[in-house]
């Protein structure tokens, strides 16, 4: 469980992509290789998974990410939420994408 207090909301793109659309996120300040490491709620996940091909929600509550690089037939990876506090008094779901290039779009 992420219990990180330094949460704050920010509105996130992915690099090179759909100028003009971002997403709401959570994000601690962590960055990977320079990008932004944000944390999704279903609603987010939901939306990315509307604007991005490779995402897709599946029935359990997960998402599957397909890599055509990877294997189309099969997901690279199936992404399950982590309990996390972002500065509520109650733990939240949220998702994390590793590998993404998200940045900052405030």
């Amino acid at each position: 469980m992420t219990t990180d207090q330094a949460f704050r909301q920010v509105r996130v793109c992915i690099d090179g992509c759909y100028e003009g659309w971002a997403v709401a996120a959570y994000w601690d300040g962590e960055l990977w290789n320079g990008w932004v490491v944000p944390y999704f709620t279903m609603e987010g996940m939901r939306e990315l998974a509307g604007h991005v091909d490779e995402l897709e929600e599946n029935k359990d509550g997960t998402f599957s990410w397909f890599d055509e690089d990877f294997n189309e037939a099969e997901p690279r990876e199936v992404i399950a939420p982590q309990m996390s506090h972002v500065g509520q008094s109650y733990p939240v779901s949220l998702y994390v994408l590793p590998g993404w290039c998200f940045q900052l779009a405030d």
